[in-house]
């Protein structure tokens, strides 16, 4: 547990008890958008709609402009925690990226804000002498439907590599265009997750979604998921993995973390729930928007997270 006094500046704006993402990041991502002509599309973003993203090139790049700094301090948030309302899951972080091997499927990956967020973050609490400093490889497998969303994360990523690694973070990156609702898809992404790392000791596979209640939040949109997220956790199931989901607090996260529940119901002997609660942990928070340069107060997330059980081992 940090003390709110010691959260590192670059991610933690005192005065106005706000969450941002560390400089380089900010950075990358606002080049980004110029790059893509996508500025002027986070600029006007006015935060009274949620786009969800995904196949069409134009949708992913307006998902990327408006959604990615919200996305990705949501992660930053329930990281440092200054608020005391996640010390298992920033317990449960802190552990998980401390050093070994790492194998991250990131599901519904988007344009990656969350995992390029977690990372940095990561940077920065090594850089501030809060977390050890020992070499850890994360290898990562993004998966999305969106093809220009899995190419904006690949550009961000392989330009955040080399300051990563300044601080002993070493990243392996490959990408996949993943449909959710189809099972073929599903059983090409989890032999392509594990044949990755097919010759290296995993210490923890670990499975991230965020924001995924857009689309899945719908009772038939999950159905036509479901048996995909089956898949993926009956694979893990004989392996050391985690999952957290991390969602804004809304009514379709609701309904989505009330069929991730009921989904997880089938792996009652096999998955715990961490938090130890039915219902997810939801929190508010503010936190700094970089194109408009101010503080949003209007941030919120919902989290879960499940952990294999170990000692069957």
């Amino acid at each position: 547990m940090i003390k709110k006094d010691k959260l590192p500046k670059e991610l933690w704006i005192s005065e106005d008890n706000a969450v941002k993402l560390n400089n380089i990041l900010e950075n990358k991502y606002i080049n980004c958008l110029h790059e893509y002509n996508a500025f002027e599309i986070a600029k006007d973003f006015d935060g009274k709609r949620s786009p969800i993203g995904g196949e069409d090139d134009d949708i992913a790049i307006e998902h990327f402009a408006c959604m990615f700094v919200n996305s990705g301090t949501r992660v930053t948030h329930i990281t440092l925690d200054p608020d005391k309302k996640f010390s298992k899951i920033q317990e449960d972080i802190f552990a998980t990226f401390s050093q070994g091997n790492i194998s991250i499927l990131d599901l519904a990956c988007g344009s990656g804000g969350h995992i390029l967020s977690l990372s940095t973050t990561i940077l920065e609490l090594r850089k501030s002498l809060l977390l050890p400093t020992l070499p850890i490889n994360i290898h990562i497998l993004a998966a999305d439907i969106s093809p220009k969303a899995l190419e904006i994360y690949e550009k961000l990523l392989k330009e955040l590599t080399p300051h990563l690694l300044s601080y002993g973070i070493i990243i392996n990156f490959d990408t996949m265009i993943w449909d959710a609702c189809s099972r073929s898809d599903t059983n090409i992404l989890m032999n392509k997750f594990f044949s990755n790392t097919l010759n290296i000791d995993i210490n923890e596979y670990y499975v991230i979604t965020s924001a995924f209640s857009g689309f899945a939040g719908n009772e038939d949109n999950f159905s036509a998921i479901k048996r995909s997220l089956e898949h993926i956790s009956e694979r893990l199931s004989d392996k050391y993995s985690t999952f957290l989901w991390i969602e804004p607090s809304t009514n379709k996260s609701t309904k989505f973390f009330n069929s991730i529940t009921s989904l997880y119901q089938g792996f009652v002997n096999i998955f715990i729930d961490l938090l130890g609660l039915k219902n997810e942990i939801k929190n508010k928070f503010s936190w700094w928007e970089p194109v408009k340069s101010k503080v949003v107060e209007a941030g919120n997330v919902s989290v879960k997270l499940y952990k294999r059980d170990n000692e069957e081992f």
